[in-house]
């Protein structure tokens, strides 16, 4: 009877369906506002959580990376109680952000570093 109820948990722990979240595999390209140290970053949303790329020196790296939740249809939120992302508008906080990839975040990341390295002489 133990293998039987054993068995029959195994199998419904296997066909039970996952949920990742809702903007896992999207991606936004963003230009800051207010930072011009970092004027250029990328949001990678990926397992419930989201990711942020941007350029330190003529390197890409993750400044961040936190569980995301869905506020209603209309906001994502994450970090701290002043951080929104307004999904129709697609603004950060003052940033204003562009439906991208990952692969088209690290492009241009890449094309930054790369005017970076053209522009420094040494």
């Amino acid at each position: 009877m133990f293998r039987l109820i054993l068995t029959f948990l195994i199998v419904l722990l296997f066909t039970l369906p996952v949920r990742a979240g809702d903007l896992d595999g999207k991606a936004l390209l963003c230009t800051s506002n207010s930072n011009s140290t970092y004027p250029v970053y990328g949001l990678v949303f990926d397992k419930g959580k989201v990711t942020k790329w941007l350029v330190m020196g003529y390197s890409k790296v993750t400044d961040y990376t936190f569980s995301y939740n869905l506020i209603g249809t209309d906001y994502v939120h994450w970090r701290s109680a002043r951080t929104y992302l307004n999904r129709q508008s697609l603004t950060f906080n003052e940033d204003q952000c562009s439906v991208s990839s990952k692969a088209g975040i690290f492009q241009k990341l890449d094309q930054i570093i790369a005017a970076a390295k053209k522009k420094n002489k040494i």
